[in-house]
């Protein structure tokens, strides 16, 4: 076996080790007891997967928001319960990582 399939082998194992202790609600030296890693070693791990461009950090699944129906922004349609000022928008919608996404009708 190669070094660079070792290496993604090696990622593989410990992304999957990162996102079974997220899941199990112990410490990480529990884990680490448990499952006769060092915990120095997890640190290290945890810490180069979240640096590594691609590497999938685990994280908490954002809880869910439901959808919410703001009506129509046209004020012909009948039904309109939203108050439109001369039917100008202006809608920002901030998607993460310091990506905003602005809607302006005028």
């Amino acid at each position: 076996m190669g070094s660079t399939n070792k290496q993604v082998n090696n990622e593989m194992l410990w992304r999957q080790r990162i996102k079974d202790h997220a899941g199990s609600g112990q410490s990480v030296a529990a884990y680490c007891r448990d499952h006769s890693l060092v915990v120095a070693t997890f640190h290290w791990w945890k810490a180069r997967l979240r640096k590594s461009a691609g590497a999938l950090v685990v994280r908490k699944a954002p809880t869910e928001v439901p959808f919410i129906d703001l009506g129509s922004v046209n004020p012909g349609v009948a039904g309109n319960t939203l108050p439109v000022v001369g039917a100008c928008v202006d809608i920002r919608l901030d998607l993460g990582l310091g990506m905003v996404l602005t809607i302006t009708r005028r």
